[in-house]
């Protein structure tokens, strides 16, 4: 007897997972958050039919959220990961110490409150991204985004010569290209990255901001055959902003990635250069709730801001160190650690996944 062939196609499945965040610096106190991830998989998608992802954020000191909604898709364009967005944030900016190279941060007025500034942002976009070999990523997409920042009296932003205020809305366009090499032997992070960037902002619905922003990072791990397990990981970034732009869409030092040891955001201009080096020193494998490479970390920033008319040229910079424990050959890494410049110290937890 012939047998019916069942010709239902098949069903690949999916992949339903969560991953918790924490975190905690010195500016914005402790950050919870997490991120839940569906990947449905589907015959010859690589690497896989469609992504949804859900992300939330809240920081305790601030008191600011940000909710985030991404979709991904690889069938609809072909060759082409094809992708929407939506993000709600408030407080996103939460202190601005005014433009400049040489603004001060006055310690008593900190106390005050009189840099704090509340703001909220929404933002839709559309965003496609083009594989270019096994190391070369080209995104480019659309923007649609609405900031409102409250002008509250005797406070830095209640003056007439900051820029922003109010409700701005934007339509950007964003086009960028990243390289990222093979993963090291011992680590799960490239040798070298390289990211270049270039977008424009134009002011909507009465905002008349009309904006261009530039910019290129360059990563590069040395060290790795010279110390077991260790790597020293020297980065260099520049910015430039051209056009009229609001304060929050300045180039930006301080805190963060670069300039640790200063307050988040620490220094606006148009243009920014920047360079930090970070060793990490493997030193034993012990057992702390489950097995873990502890290293030692040692780091150094450097940079400044530039500004049209301003003559000041004073380079900023900071150093600091502390632990780092590693899980699941460093797969996921939880860092302790502290930074210290001329205007203090600040503190820093991170616990991220490196994939």
């Amino acid at each position: 007897a012939l047998k019916k062939i069942d010709r239902r196609p098949q069903d690949f499945g999916g992949l339903l997972t969560f991953i918790p965040s924490f975190n905690f610096n010195s500016d914005e106190g402790f950050i919870f958050g997490g991120t839940s991830v569906y990947n449905r998989y589907g015959f010859r998608y690589d690497p896989y039919k469609y992504r949804l992802s859900a992300n939330a954020v809240y920081a305790t000191r601030t008191r600011g959220y940000s909710l985030e909604i991404n979709t991904h898709f690889a069938g609809l364009i072909k060759n082409v990961l094809t992708g929407f967005s939506g993000k709600l944030s408030g407080s996103q900016f939460s202190k601005f110490y005014g433009m400049g190279n040489s603004s001060t941060l006055d310690k008593e007025l900190n106390k005050s409150d009189f840099y704090k500034v509340e703001s909220h942002h929404l933002g839709l976009a559309q965003l496609f991204s083009f594989k270019l070999g096994s190391s070369i990523t080209l995104k480019t997409g659309i923007e649609l985004k609405s900031i409102y920042t409250e002008n509250k009296p005797y406070t830095i932003i209640d003056n007439k010569t900051i820029k922003g205020t109010g409700r701005v809305s934007f339509a950007s366009v964003y086009s960028g290209i990243t390289y990222s090499s093979a993963l090291q032997k011992t680590v799960p992070l490239p040798k070298t990255s390289v990211g270049i960037f270039v977008s424009y902002s134009k002011g909507v619905l009465g905002s008349r901001f009309d904006l261009t922003k530039t910019g290129i990072e360059i990563s590069q791990s040395l060290l790795e055959n010279v110390l077991p397990r260790s790597f020293l990981t020297i980065s260099l970034k520049a910015e430039k902003v051209f056009g009229n732009f609001p304060f929050y869409e300045s180039a930006m030092l301080g805190g963060g990635e670069y300039l640790r040891g200063y307050a988040l955001n620490r220094f606006s201009g148009d243009a920014l250069v920047a360079a930090k080096a970070d060793l990490d020193i493997y030193l034993f494998n012990t057992m702390i709730f489950l097995p873990a490479d502890i290293s030692l970390l040692l780091l150094s920033d450097a940079g400044r801001v530039f500004l049209n008319g301003e003559t000041n040229s004073k380079l900023h910079y900071s150093i600091g160190g502390g632990f780092n424990l590693g899980y699941f050959r460093r797969m996921f890494n939880m860092k302790i650690y502290g930074a210290g410049s001329e205007e203090g110290a600040k503190f820093y937890i991170s616990a991220l996944f490196s994939f």
